[in-house]
């Protein structure tokens, strides 16, 4: 699993806010986290800080991640899963539109892509989550809340992914868990509100975990993100 960082973060920042080190301790998956240009990557639109300034092609910089660690350790091309957080999750959009076919499902949370990609010829799973609160995902022109916005772009990757209409909400305190499971090609799409949180990233508290994991409980993020991205599996070998 590829996590890409936000804006002026660092590596081991991320890895820490983020908590998806339960999974490589628990032996469930290999984490990979490259480092953007000046701690930022190039997303659609231009966007965002030294990356953008720069002009640097991360989408194929990240492709080229892709290639190097299959090369150089055993993992399994059918489950490789992207994530991305803020800067790093807008970037996941612009990653997923540039190679589908290199992704099995993503994730990601606080960003939204100018516009959902139009190649509807490879569908893929996803997951959109951020926080209801967020004021950096509200707009003015035209004027939308957070949810809103959230709901539109929710809306274009269903279609993209050529989604059934029907869909069930669960409740998973505090967050609100929208699924659409049915799909073109076994596909899915989420949508994940965090009620009342901003632009954090939503942490499991110390409290909720078991005493033998520092990370990853059910209201965190991580878990909830590995959930979905875990029980799909590409036709890749």
């Amino acid at each position: 699993m590829m996590i890409l960082h936000g804006r002026w973060v660092t590596v081991q920042e991320e890895e820490i806010r983020t908590d998806f080190v339960f999974l490589a301790q628990q032996g469930q998956a290999v984490l990979v986290y490259p480092v953007g240009y000046g701690q930022s990557w190039n997303a659609d639109g231009g966007c965002c800080g030294d990356a953008a300034t720069a002009h640097i092609d991360d989408s194929a910089f990240l492709a080229a991640v892709v290639g190097d660690v299959a090369n150089h350790f055993s993992i399994n091309r059918s489950r490789v899963y992207l994530v991305g957080y803020s800067n790093g999750a807008r970037m996941v959009f612009t990653e997923v539109c540039a190679h589908p076919s290199l992704f099995t499902a993503f994730a990601v949370y606080g960003a939204v892509p100018t516009e959902v990609c139009g190649d509807t010829r490879i569908a893929v799973p996803a997951l959109i989550s951020a926080g209801a609160a967020d004021p950096e995902l509200a707009t003015t022109k035209p004027a939308q809340t957070t949810t809103e916005v959230i709901e539109s772009v929710v809306a274009g990757w269903r279609t993209r992914d050529g989604c059934e209409t029907k869909s069930t909400t669960t409740p998973v305190t505090p967050a609100q868990l929208t699924v659409w499971a049915q799909c073109r090609n076994g596909s899915a799409v989420e949508s994940l509100l965090y009620l009342g949180v901003d632009h954090s990233w939503p942490r499991a508290t110390q409290a909720d975990l078991p005493s033998n994991v520092a990370v990853g409980a059910p209201a965190g993020a991580a878990t909830l993100m590995w959930n979905f991205l875990s029980a799909h599996q590409s036709s890749q070998s």
